[in-house]
């Protein structure tokens, strides 16, 4: 019926979810059995983990400057979503206001 293009595997039916969730989770599974296994973790990611962790709290230290920039910028960015929050509630605060106003008698 419908179908999507997909470059890896060809066409995916849209009308088969199931199957094509199947064949995802058996592929992600595969996936992760084959790259993560416990010697590769111990000999290969927890290296490389540690060194960039070491360099992080290096530049961190050697550049601090840098990261209170970057935590004050992560902080306005997220503060802005909330302002947006606020100011898209307001009109439903200013409906209850009026109704309740209007109810008082």
């Amino acid at each position: 019926m419908f179908a999507r293009k997909n470059k890896l595997q060809g066409e995916l039916p849209l009308d088969e979810p199931v199957g094509t969730v199947k064949k995802i989770t058996d592929s992600v599974g595969s996936f992760a059995n084959e790259h993560l296994t416990k010697e590769k973790w111990d000999s290969e990611y927890k290296p490389q983990l540690t060194e960039m962790w070491q360099d992080g709290c290096q530049y961190a230290k050697d550049n601090p400057a840098d990261v209170l920039l970057a935590f004050m910028a992560y902080q306005i960015w997220e503060q802005g979503g909330d302002i947006h929050d606020i100011a898209d509630h307001t009109q439903v605060s200013a409906i209850c206001d009026v109704d309740a106003f209007y109810d008082r008698g």
